[in-house]
């Protein structure tokens, strides 16, 4: 069993005085009003309850803001406004036992709590980011020490905490539910809430998180990098984003850059000016001067080595064959003894490595064996501490590195495993390792520089280049303007939602900042807004079985998804189970909020998309401009037009006409004549040429027709040749038609 909070606040109002006198105790009647000073239940009479008439379970507090149905005073007076808690008591006192106010069975790790109110200096940072006091204050976020605290509430549960520094520095709670966001921001007494959908990508595109390119629909959770104007960071998503999709999928490509994304998806670009701009694959950029970004700068804390203990990774990384063995060491109290330790061996034909590893390894004070063998080699071996990385890059420096750790690693990696492009601002970088080139390559956008993958053989084997070019930064729209290709396309698309709204993504081995699924935006012009986190249509729904209880409280849900064939169908599946009585389709002036937002709509243009948010009416249900023309006739029509029959009394020809479309019910006690009048208003029919069907289930057919012959013909006992008369000149000629017990032979 389901139920609404509307339908409580029903439910509730069929026993509005008693209701009235239970939660308002000290009030007492007044005319038709049950009249109390305020939901605290002082004295006075500026709040009325209505007891009858259309408005009997309304309520308002005429001395101050507060009204709505008996469930809202329900809230105000027991739970301080919050709906959600109210439903539950309401039910229980009504004896309702529905399944969605029954408390969802959650399993996750509860957050400490360790922030505090806001610091100044914090709201100061958030406002210069363009975000409001109302919406700071509406998200509840708090301080702890230097980082900024952005809490997550279900059913006034702090479930999650994420943590961030203005300077980046980010920390979460860990194991805790992965909840909507936006629920804390919620009014308890909401009783309506905006969905909002965002488009995606195929699955095999890769996310940047802290453990690597990821393929989207392996993500599972985790930071991703996050683009702001040029600026990288690793952040939590707001929400993760999978859902069905059919149609086409729209695809960009040239040189370096590739793009595969639902057509409405937000593309990122630059303007000539700088200025960060978003528009939809479909449409592409607003301007051919405009730039597409393809790397920013991260700047990390740190890596905790020295400059000359990076360069020995990345040496050891290039040339070193790395084995273990046994090192014997002395010692006073137990003698000799054996310990491992890794040992790594280098052998080099080239001159200027050996004289680089020697100038490392002397800067460190390392002790290591350096010997000239057969064919003019160099030989030098070394016991490597644990901070040695080995042969594989790891991904943790991809956030920890700071801009000039980032420049150091490149510089360095030419003198290893890379190399400089004669007359050209580009170096290369040369592994046998897939794993190293996927690395170089993110670190080279995350310092601010574009790079490609490009995979190379011969018959010694395979390897693969990192080209990467130092002076450029994004790619030209105008050499992709227009050459969008077409791709059909079923499936799952994925998504995930930062804060900043852009993230850095890689397809077809080609790096770049793309948009992503942007629900936040709404909030700003004070609608509480939720986004879908599955997508919607027939082919998932889960979300809906998950969040069901939590959006039973709205007796309004807005709609604004897409217009495509899979916003369409994830628009079906949510009126279908949520009911077309409380879904409203809103149509937004641009793709979602945050365009409207940047395209300068105003809160009161925002109000009337809400205003005008199209009810979903059964298909028989007829708008009044469908009848227009009608009621141009019922003005202007002709004066002596008559429409429909009359009835064969004189005194009520005139005055009584039965028309089309409309129902007449002749009521009365047994034997009052009804029947009789029925017969005569079926032969008049007839006469003005109407089709009559009768359905008789008290009389057979013949006795039916015995008593409307007798009717037609005035007699009481009409002869052989009159009847036959009547049945040929009235009841068969005119299209009369009786139903039968039985069907004929032909049906």
């Amino acid at each position: 069993m389901r139920i609404k909070a509307g339908e409580i606040a029903e439910r509730l109002a069929n026993n509005t005085e008693q209701v009235a006198s239970m939660l308002l105790p000290n009030g007492k009647r007044d005319g038709s009003y049950w009249a109390a000073g305020d939901v605290s239940g002082g004295s006075g009479k500026s709040l009325k309850v209505y007891l009858t008439g259309q408005r009997a379970g309304r309520w308002a507090d005429y001395a101050g803001d507060d009204g709505g149905d008996l469930l809202d005073l329900w809230a105000a007076t027991k739970f301080n406004g919050n709906i959600s808690e109210a439903m539950k008591d309401a039910a229980d006192w009504l004896g309702i036992r529905p399944d969605n106010l029954r408390e969802p069975k959650r399993e996750h790790s509860k957050p400490v709590k360790r922030f505090t109110a806001l610091k100044p200096e914090h709201r100061q940072w958030l406002n210069s980011r363009g975000l409001a006091d109302e919406s700071i204050d509406a998200f509840g976020l708090g301080s702890s020490n230097e980082f900024i605290a952005f809490p997550s509430y279900l059913d006034g549960e702090l479930v999650r905490v994420k943590y961030r520094t203005p300077d980046k520095k980010f920390n979460q709670e860990k194991d805790c539910i992965q909840c909507l966001f936006g629920w804390q921001a919620i009014p308890d007494k909401a009783r309506s809430v905006a969905i909002v959908e965002g488009e995606c990508f195929p699955p095999e595109v890769e996310v940047l998180t802290e453990q690597g390119w990821i393929q989207f629909k392996d993500y599972r959770g985790g930071k991703v990098a996050q683009w702001d104007a040029g600026e990288i960071s690793m952040v939590y998503p707001i929400a993760r984003v999978q859902r069905p999709y059919e149609g086409d999928l729209i695809r960009y490509q040239n040189n370096g850059f590739a793009s595969i994304t639902t057509p409405d998806h937000n593309m990122i670009s630059i303007s000539w000016g700088g200025k960060t701009r978003k528009h939809k694959a479909i449409d592409g950029a607003k301007s051919k001067t405009d730039l597409l970004p393809r790397c920013g700068t991260l700047e990390g804390e740190g890596i905790p080595l020295t400059n000359e203990q990076i360069k020995l990774c990345i040496a050891v990384s290039a040339d070193a064959a790395i084995d273990h063995r046994k090192m014997i060491v002395s010692n006073s109290y137990y003698g000799r003894d054996a310990k491992e330790s890794r040992y790594a061996k280098f052998g080099f034909k080239k001159e200027r490595k050996s004289e680089r590893l020697r100038s490392i390894l002397d800067s460190l004070g390392f002790e290591y064996s350096d010997t000239l063998i057969a064919n003019g080699y160099t030989s030098i071996c070394l016991s490597i501490p644990d901070w040695v990385i080995g042969r594989k890059f790891p991904w943790h420096w991809i956030t920890q590195a700071t801009p000039e750790q980032r420049e150091l690693i490149l510089s360095e990696l030419v003198h290893w495993d890379g190399n400089s492009v004669p007359n050209r601002n580009q170096h290369e970088y040369t592994s046998k390792h897939k794993y190293n080139a996927d690395w170089v390559q993110a670190l080279a956008h995350t310092a601010g520089r574009c790079s490609t993958i490009i995979p190379r053989s011969n018959e010694f084997g395979k390897w693969f280049k990192v080209s990467i070019l130092h002076g450029k930064q994004t790619s030209s729209w105008q050499t992709m303007k227009g050459k969008f290709e077409r791709i059909p396309y079923s499936g799952d698309v994925y998504c995930v939602q930062v804060p900043a709204g852009a993230i850095m993504v890689r397809q077809e081995g080609a790096v770049s900042v793309s948009g992503n699924c942007d629900a936040i935006a709404m909030h700003q012009y004070g609608m509480p807004t939720l986004s879908v986190p599955n997508g919607g249509g027939r082919k998932q729904s889960h979300w809906i079985e998950v969040e069901y209880d939590n959006l039973s409280r709205f007796d309004t849900i807005y709609l604004a998804l897409d217009g495509d064939e899979e916003g369409e169908a994830a628009t079906a599946e949510i009126l279908d189970r949520f009911g077309t009585d409380r879904c409203r389709l809103i149509k937004l002036p641009h793709k979602d909020a945050n365009d409207c937002l940047k395209a300068g709509i105003t809160k009161d243009q925002m109000r009337e998309c809400f205003k005008r948010a199209i009810c979903i009416d059964p298909e028989e249900l007829r708008r009044p401009h469908d009848f227009y023309e009608d009621l141009k006739n019922e003005f202007y029509g002709e004066p002596d037009h008559e429409v429909g029959f009359g009835l064969p009394f004189e005194a009520i020809r005139r005055e009584f006409r039965c028309r089309g479309g409309e129902v007449i019910v002749l009521a009365g006690r047994n034997g009052e004549g009804k029947s009789q009048f029925a017969g005569h208003m079926i032969l008049e029919a007839m006469r003005d040429h109407y089709r009559v069907c009768v359905g008789s289930f008290e009389m057979k057919p013949p006795r039916y027709l015995k008593r409307l012959a007798r009717q037609s013909g005035g007699v009481e006992l009409p002869t052989e040749n009159y009847l036959r008369e009547i049945d040929n000149g009235g009841m068969t000629n005119y299209g009369y038609s009786i139903l039968s017990e039985q069907p004929s032979a032909n049906g």
